[in-house]
Formats: structure tokens, C-alpha cells, sequence
């Protein structure tokens, strides 16, 4: 965590160009994070892999998209979960929090447990 009172111009923007201030503070890198995470319900799209939130369940669409296991990190970089998804959905038993899932032939998703 920063402190915002450092935050003035010309030094309010970081090195990308975008603004210092997210999510009400400021963070201690000369980057801002992209940690910032959007709870919106996800309707099934073709090759898509999503959280279903309020069944707790990580979805694919396309089975032949993933290649091997996806690992889910919690924001610290913690391993969380390795799973290998055999079936379009998977139920996750993780805490309240924010997670990362990546794996190999899938894209990344940030999504937020509660």
C-alpha cells in the first residue's frame, strides 16, 4: 500500500501512462496493478473458461482447449489449487478471496471467491 499525499502531478500517473490512484490508494510500484477484479455473470461463450460464482465451480466450455493441470495462485503468488479439469465443471473449495487460475492452453482468469 502507498499513500496517496505523495500522489501529485506531474507524478500521478505511472510509467504506462495510467492513473496512480486504484481503488482509492495508491501502490507502492512504479506500475499500478491490474489486480483490480470485476464481479459480472458470465453467460457460457464458446472456449471459455469462467467462474461460476454462486455454484463455488470453475467452467470450461471447450474441454480440448485445456492441455495439462491449471493452477490456481491466491494474490500473494501462493499456491492454491492444481487441478486437472476432466468435466466442464469443477467444484472449488478455496476461502473468501481473489484468485488467479492459469494453465497451459488456457487463458488466465482473476476471479473472486465469497
Amino acid at each position: 500500500m502507498g499513500d496517496n499525499s505523495h500522489v501529485l502531478p506531474p507524478y500521478d500517473m505511472d510509467l504506462d501512462g495510467l492513473q496512480r490512484i486504484q481503488g482509492g490508494v495508491v501502490d507502492l510500484g512504479c506500475y499500478e496493478s491490474d489486480l483490480n477484479v470485476s464481479v459480472q455473470r458470465v453467460t457460457e461463450q464458446p472456449g471459455a473458461l469462467y467462474f461460476d460464482m454462486d455454484r463455488g465451480e470453475l467452467c470450461i466450455t471447450d474441454q480440448s482447449l485445456i492441455t495439462g493441470p491449471i493452477a490456481i495462485h491466491d494474490l500473494s503468488g501462493k499456491l492454491q489449487a492444481r487441478l486437472t479439469l476432466r468435466q466442464a465443471r469443477t467444484r472449488l473449495d478455496l476461502p473468501t478471496g481473489v484468485y488467479v487460475a492459469s494453465g497451459a492452453g488456457a487463458m488466465r482468469l482473476k476471479f473472486a471467491v465469497r
